[in-house]
């Protein structure tokens, strides 16, 4: 389904019509999450330009390889399993609209009316978990550059095989077989606070501003199925506040701190996430003529909480590994740092997203940092059309 999800989004682009260029939507942030299996049910908050809202649509592609061992936890009374082995294909479907073009500009609020300050963007996904092809590619990769393999080696390449649950008890996810996925719906509200200074961006429009800040109200409607791994079945809500600033003619900086709350997944479940949660994220975009260089950093926090968890034999008697690298832990019980980098041109964005999180890894090659692997690496091509 990759091939056709990516013809789809490329022809959904060139269905919509042209407009002229703004240097600002080259200087835009990526405006990514966080994939992974088990996080990617739940709210995300990704960051955008904090100045004034304008209409636009947005349609991506992107391919996750998540990657872990069975994983067994224990607190003593019972034994949790946990996998993330897969390659999910996603088509995201993004629309932003100002609320003046609705409602007009409203009342003065200084320089810009109110409804000149509010935008709503609403964020749906369709995903096709399944083995995919991307496995043997990066096995090379660790290869090639010398890089521990996480026990790839030792598992079929290209396999579907998704666990969250109670051993011998209900299973929140249990997938072994390819499954087609529609999301959960997100709104995201922004509201711009204050804005300021004269552009150095050339060719912005007039009245473009320097810098902004805003704040913004997300929500995630529990429209996707869990069974079919549409979304948690839960109501998600998040807060944020965000800033640009265009920091030369070349360079344009945009920053993000936000707080979620996650419901939980729905009905009674073995392991439910923590309930609050934050995101902190940065990014930088070099403008070089039509192109545009942007590298991102995005930190978000723990899914669940380990505290009286530890790793466990499996149900046939395998003791439990002796590094944590390749088993589901670092994905599940701690923070999850991402770095992104990305080439816009025009419209056309291609992006390729790794993680790494600096930490303590005791068992593990280097002791300083780990990755979670959840995704082990992502790419991904979006095609932004402003109205």
């Amino acid at each position: 389904m990759s091939r056709g999800c990516l013809a789809l989004a490329l022809a959904a682009a060139l269905a919509l019509p042209a407009r002229g260029d703004d240097r600002r939507d080259l200087a835009a942030p990526l405006g990514l999450g966080t994939d992974g299996t088990i996080r990617e049910l739940f709210l995300d908050m990704p960051i955008a330009d904090a100045r004034a809202p304008r209409a636009g649509l947005d349609v991506r592609w992107s391919m996750a390889n998540d990657w872990s061992t069975p994983t067994y936890a224990t607190d003593g009374k019972r034994t949790l399993n946990i996998q993330t082995d897969e390659q999910s294909d996603s088509l995201t479907f993004s629309a932003r609209v100002p609320w003046s073009r609705l409602l007009g500009p409203g009342p003065a609020l200084g320089e810009r009316a109110l409804f000149e300050r509010l935008s709503t963007t609403l964020d749906w996904r369709v995903t096709q978990h399944w083995g995919g092809w991307s496995d043997g590619a990066i096995e090379w990769w660790h290869g090639f550059a010398g890089f521990y393999n996480f026990e790839r080696n030792h598992y079929p390449r290209n396999q579907v095989h998704l666990a969250l649950g109670e051993v011998g008890g209900h299973q929140t996810i249990a997938l072994g077989a390819p499954e087609v996925s529609f999301g959960d719906v997100a709104l995201r509200t922004q509201y711009l606070l204050a804005e300021g200074g004269e552009a150095v961006v050339p060719g912005q429009p007039p009245g473009a501003r320097r810098w902004g800040v805003s704040a913004r109200l997300d929500l995630k409607l529990p429209t996707g199925a869990l069974s079919h791994l549409g979304g948690s079945g839960g109501l998600d809500a998040g807060a944020g506040l965000l800033g640009t600033w265009e920091l030369a003619s070349f360079l344009v900086g945009h920053a993000m701190a936000s707080a979620q709350y996650w419901s939980g997944f729905a009905g009674q479940q073995p392991l439910q996430p923590l309930p609050f949660h934050w995101t902190a994220e940065v990014s930088l975009a070099f403008l070089l003529g039509p192109v545009a260089l942007v590298l991102e950093d995005r930190v978000v926090s723990a899914m669940f909480d380990d505290t009286g968890l530890r790793l466990a034999a499996s149900p046939a008697g395998d003791p439990a590994p002796p590094r944590l690298a390749a088993t589901a832990w670092f994905a599940t019980f701690r923070a999850q740092n991402g770095i992104t980098g990305g080439l816009r041109w025009g419209r056309f964005t291609l992006w390729f997203a790794e993680d790494w999180t600096p930490g303590s890894n005791p068992t593990g090659v280097y002791n300083w940092f780990y990755d979670s692997n959840a995704p082990d690496v992502e790419i991904g091509l979006g095609y932004s059309q402003p109205l």
